[in-house]
């Protein structure tokens, strides 16, 4: 038996993928929940301060995306992202709020009150927005979770650091993220807590190996434009298609959604599940029904980790 789960694949081996570095962000760290508002403490501050509106986002956190139907932030937070000073209090409403209820706490803290910026979060992920910039939409994924669920979020919204968001837009990278074999890689690759496991960037995604490029080229970034990669991404799209409307018909978060799923019921989502695993399964060009065998998935990963991670150390 290996170190890690199973007998002959031992994943504790796999290395780290140059190309698949800064891809995987964890979002911002408040520490202060004196930024987050409610609906009625946001109307308040843009009430009296319009400008203000442009600097309170809707945040979102990991509870949000595995627990609410529609996947959506039900709250608010006071984001200045890297401001300095100046441009900060240009935001008045917002600024006065900060000072009033965020800097005299900082100032009992040890640990903060000697922040240069105090109005800013503890760590405001300045790698994060700059990855995000250029998308609409990226991927992301509760830190602790039951299941592996991932799900699009808007990239306007100001994203909380239990959440991992994948620099990565379109439903082919949503296919991949989502499917078994990726379950089956960050299961073995990651860490559990009680009855949940913990996702990391750097022991699981840096290390997961997409498939191939046509001419056997690789760049995580990119989509193949083959009927094989276009079949995940049909797939991944009638998969949260569905999933959504369930969340809708039966009132439900994801969490319970995938409760039901992995109990054997909703046939349904079920057969749309397998056909997204059997895509994927033929994206990576493997024999049909690889992604039900965990060993032979592990093996044949770890088998593509070492050479995209040998052929860059040869570069």
């Amino acid at each position: 038996i290996t170190p890690r789960l199973t007998d002959g694949v031992d994943v504790s081996k796999a290395r780290m993928i140059e190309q698949n570095q800064g891809l995987s962000i964890m979002g911002v760290t408040p520490v202060n929940k004196e930024f987050v508002l409610d609906a009625e403490q946001r109307q308040t501050i843009i009430e009296a301060d319009p400008d203000s509106a442009d600097v309170i986002k809707p945040f979102l956190i990991g509870r949000d995306v595995n627990h609410e139907i529609d996947q959506a932030p039900t709250r608010w937070i006071i984001d200045f992202s890297s401001m300095e000073r100046e441009e900060a209090a240009k935001y008045a409403g917002a600024f006065r709020y900060v000072q009033k209820h965020v800097y005299p706490v900082r100032k009992e803290n040890k640990r903060e009150k000697n922040m240069s910026r105090w109005w800013c979060f503890w760590r405001p992920a300045p790698d994060m927005r700059a990855a995000l910039k250029p998308l609409k939409r990226c991927v992301v994924m509760s830190c602790i979770s039951k299941h592996f669920i991932v799900a699009f979020a808007p990239t306007r919204v100001c994203i909380d650091h239990r959440l991992y968001a994948f620099a990565l837009a379109g439903w082919y990278h949503q296919g991949l993220l989502q499917s078994r074999i990726h379950e089956t890689w960050g299961i073995a690759r990651g860490a559990t807590l009680e009855d949940r496991f913990a996702y990391t960037g750097s022991t699981i995604f840096e290390t997961f190996p997409f498939p191939l490029l046509p001419k056997g080229t690789y760049d995580p970034r990119q989509v193949p434009k083959t009927p094989a990669a276009q079949r995940v991404a049909d797939a991944a799209e009638a998969f949260d298609g569905r999933r959504r409307e369930l969340c809708r018909e039966q009132r439900l978060g994801l969490t319970k959604i995938h409760n039901l799923l992995a109990d054997g019921e909703l046939p349904d989502l079920r057969a749309l599940y397998e056909n997204l695993n059997d895509a994927v399964t033929a994206c990576y060009g493997w024999p049909d029904g690889t992604w039900r065998e965990e060993n032979e998935t592990l093996k044949r990963l770890l088998e593509l980790n070492h050479k995209l991670a040998g052929a860059e150390t040869l570069l």
